[in-house]
């Protein structure tokens, strides 16, 4: 049984096996020529039958002969040596294999443009944030468990390597999280303001100098948080609310992912 359940999936998870168990990386990639990579994927493709291969071998070698043999019965398409040859007897495994050889034959041919190295500004992450400001991103350990396994092997070798480069800076033990809707100062209701603690120089005016307040050119409210400390009239602001994701329950907790939504942002492709 394959742990994804859709084809795009497979191909995607195929293709991250590539790169990071056999180091078949675009730079790698970028070395074959003669389209190489569309020539092997034609050949896990094809249906075993209806393949030639470069030896005298029954039409399917697959069931006469003995393991040991199976390297050296290669297609007569195949571009490379006989170890790089590697049926199965999963159908489904080689079209896989397939498609992620289309999926880098692609890659080849339209490589993505070079990120500059000298413009911090314009780091994927940095633009991934957009101008939130945000110091930190927050993902539910629910959402995380819920991903196909491949994804999660994948994911969690990325959080190796990112520990790894910054083992030697002092961080923080622990944050604490609280979950809510995010909210200009300034446009908190006074029952929000009442909620959060925070006072505004306006709250104790009479109607008539609040609406003197509001004819004045230059008006302009002042805001301070439970502990009397100056707010931003403009920054964002938590207003604690439920979590909407539900808990892990010690890793029993599982969402199904919308896999079509993946796959387009994966590929690039758009929603069919």
């Amino acid at each position: 049984m394959h742990e994804a359940t859709t084809g795009a999936a497979l191909i995607a998870a195929e293709r991250a096996r590539q790169i990071r168990e056999e180091g078949h990386t675009p730079e790698h990639d970028a070395g074959h020529a003669g389209e190489d990579l569309a020539i092997a994927a034609c050949c896990y493709a094809l249906p075993t039958t209806m393949r030639k291969f470069k030896r005298d071998a029954p039409l399917n070698p697959y069931e006469h002969l003995d393991p040991a043999d199976l390297a050296r019965v290669v297609p007569v398409l195949w571009p490379w040596t006989y170890e790089a040859w590697k049926p199965s007897d999963d159908r489904v495994r080689e079209l896989a294999k397939a498609g992620a050889l289309i999926a880098a034959e692609i890659d080849r041919l339209q490589p993505a443009p070079a990120e500059p190295d000298d413009n911090l500004d314009d780091e994927p992450i940095h633009r991934w944030f957009g101008l939130s400001y945000s110091n930190y991103l927050v993902v539910p350990r629910t959402l995380l468990q819920s991903m196909p396994g491949e994804w999660q092997r994948e994911f969690v070798h990325l959080l190796e390597q990112l520990h790894a480069a910054f083992r030697y800076v002092d961080q923080t033990e622990c944050y604490e999280v609280v979950p809510g809707t995010e909210a200009i100062v300034n446009e908190l209701s006074t029952e929000q303001r009442k909620q959060l603690g925070i006072t505004c120089s306006t709250d104790d005016m009479t109607d008539e100098q609040y609406e003197a307040f509001l004819d004045a050119e230059d008006g302009e409210a002042f805001y301070a948080d439970k502990d009397g400390r100056p707010l931003d009239a403009h920054s964002y602001i938590v207003i604690p609310g439920a979590e909407e994701v539900p808990p892990y329950n010690r890793g029993r907790t599982h969402l199904e992912p919308d896999l079509k939504a993946y796959a387009s942002a994966r590929f690039g492709l758009e929603d069919q």
